[in-house]
């Protein structure tokens, strides 16, 4: 009974790690071979090697019993037995890579009226691209306007670099800044729903009439159409170099873009950072894997060396023969 009994310490001893720690695989913690759990060759008895016992009454000779302290505490070894160390906790650098960080949308809206230009660029410069665009966006005259990820302008936005992304504002600020003070080329309080910049118009109105004939020609069935409404009352010429180009059979482009400007800027800022639905990377509180993995890891430490401990205990130091349970 005491061989068996041994054998089954021994054996539960050498279980893997990863059957107590809660977490398999990627989602625990991540454990070195230089050991935060050090366990000793496995042996094949706990006991110190005894002579073999005749099947006789009288008990054989014993070898001398080792000196044992009456409880042994946490990390002490024992004579011809397992070692368990308990392991340190964990330091919070110690996190393994598999735990993903929590993903947090941005709403640019409220960065755009914080701290300098340089400062906005720099977090900017610090967001992810979203893995999708979103959905619908509400633009700055309160309409919402729904997006479509397979819009071919959505597209050109979302393969834009993501320095290009951060640096819009000074390179927007670079073309548009001599129209600031100018008056609105649209009517005073008109709010289209579509995605372009109002101040591209402004830009595209002093370009040759070709130039705006060929991109209102490319874009139109993009515009509102009280933009375009507009946009012919103040370009005679417009509408009939717009039919000259469809008796031509031009194919439409709907990302051409006028030569000078990028194309990211034709459109307004609502309409970028809906498409490029920017995301700030949080790393996770490592209390909640803490609790998982490695505090399930530390309980079945602690209850293997608690249980180790009082066999030893009752065989060396109270001397109980298992046997005679028998």
């Amino acid at each position: 009974m005491k061989r068996f009994i041994s054998l089954a310490l021994a054996a539960l001893l050498l279980l893997p790690v990863d059957v107590f720690a809660g977490k398999g695989g990627g989602g625990g913690r991540s454990f070195s071979g230089g050991g935060r759990s050090s366990f000793s060759p496995p042996r094949p008895s706990v006991r110190p090697s005894v002579a073999p016992r005749p099947s006789i009454t009288p008990r054989p000779s014993v070898a001398p019993k080792p000196s044992v302290a009456p409880k042994p505490a946490a990390g002490r070894s024992f004579s011809g037995g397992s070692v368990v160390k308990p392991s340190p906790s964990p330091s919070k650098g110690n996190v393994s890579p598999s735990v993903k960080p929590k993903s947090v949308t941005i709403d640019m809206k409220a960065i755009r009226d914080q701290g300098t230009v340089q400062s906005r660029e720099a977090y900017k410069a610090s967001l992810n691209k979203g893995t999708t665009p979103k959905p619908s966006y509400t633009n700055s005259g309160g309409k919402t306007i729904n997006i479509d990820p397979k819009d071919k302008k959505v597209e050109s936005i979302r393969n834009m670099d993501s320095h290009k992304y951060s640096t819009r504002e000074t390179r927007s600020t670079t073309i548009y800044k001599n129209y600031y003070n100018r008056p609105p080329l649209f009517n005073p309080g008109s709010n289209f729903a579509d995605p372009f910049n109002m101040w591209f118009f402004m830009w595209l109105m002093e370009k040759s009439s070709n130039d705006r004939a060929t991109w209102v020609y490319h874009h139109k069935d993009q515009m509102d159409p009280e933009r375009y409404k507009q946009l012919v009352g103040k370009d005679a010429e417009l509408e009939a170099k717009i039919r000259k180009l469809e008796k031509e059979g031009v194919k439409k482009d709907p990302n051409y873009t006028p030569a000078g400007i990028d194309p990211d800027l034709q459109y307004d800022d609502d309409f970028v950072d809906a498409a490029i639905n920017p995301h700030k990377e949080v790393k996770s509180s490592s209390s909640d894997d803490e609790s998982g993995g490695w505090g399930g890891f530390c309980c079945w430490s602690i209850v293997i060396i608690l249980l180790v401990g009082v066999v030893i205990w009752a065989m060396f130091v109270l001397e109980i023969d298992f046997d005679d349970f028998n």
